[in-house]
């Protein structure tokens, strides 16, 4: 009897000294280690996937970077409106006419011995909505560009000779214009006999016919 219990006493024992070597041993140290670094590592993971799906603060604005080359310089584009104000045309015509009627007994040679001015003895101005300098009479005409609206011929000077003679001023030359409209204006003296025995030269009359 005391020699089984014997027995059943050095079995526990021999079975605690077994145990107590295999937990001490370094394999299962490292594998409990492991398991336990393994469990860790698990947890971190999971920590840091949850954090990475939330938005931290925005961080401030960056310095502004280097400016770029210029580009390539772009086709050219249509012409703007214009700002010139609309224009017209006057043509201004100077026309002396002599005739030796008029009289009782007319002088055939009448506007043979009279010495009729030239047109350029005549200055002109056109008064419009730009301003136009005076300018010299023609028998061609002169043609003037003005503003299209309101505008006037008058007449300057004109020869002394013969004195206080009457302009007859055609309608064209007042008025108003519209763009690109052509007016002419013929300014018209006429020369003519009068006086019973005819007039010598240098002493017409001036007639508006």
């Amino acid at each position: 009897m005391n020699r089984k219990y014997a027995l059943v006493g050095v079995s526990l024992i021999t079975i605690s000294i077994v145990l107590l070597i295999f937990l001490t041993s370094p394999s299962v140290n490292a594998s409990s280690r492991d398991w336990r670094l393994d469990s860790h590592s698990r947890t971190i993971d999971i920590d840091v996937c949850v954090m990475c799906t939330q938005s931290g603060p925005q961080g401030r604005q960056g310095e502004p970077g280097p400016q770029g080359p210029k580009g390539d310089t772009g086709p050219q584009g249509p012409p703007g409106p214009s700002t010139e104000p609309p224009t017209a045309t006057v043509t201004v015509v100077i026309e002396l006419i002599c005739r030796p009627g008029g009289v009782p007994e007319p002088d055939p040679q009448f506007c043979e011995k009279l010495i009729l001015p030239p047109p350029s003895d005549f200055t002109i101005q056109v008064l419009a909505g730009n301003p136009i300098e005076p300018f010299f009479g023609s028998s061609e005409g002169t043609e003037v560009m003005i503003e299209s609206g309101a505008y006037e011929v008058i007449l300057l000077d004109a020869p002394s000779e013969p004195a206080s003679n009457p302009w007859s001023f055609s309608d064209d030359c007042i008025g108003s214009i519209i763009p690109d409209e052509s007016k002419i204006c013929t300014i018209t003296t006429v020369y003519e006999q009068v006086g019973g025995g005819g007039a010598g030269p240098g002493r017409p009359n001036l007639s508006i016919p």
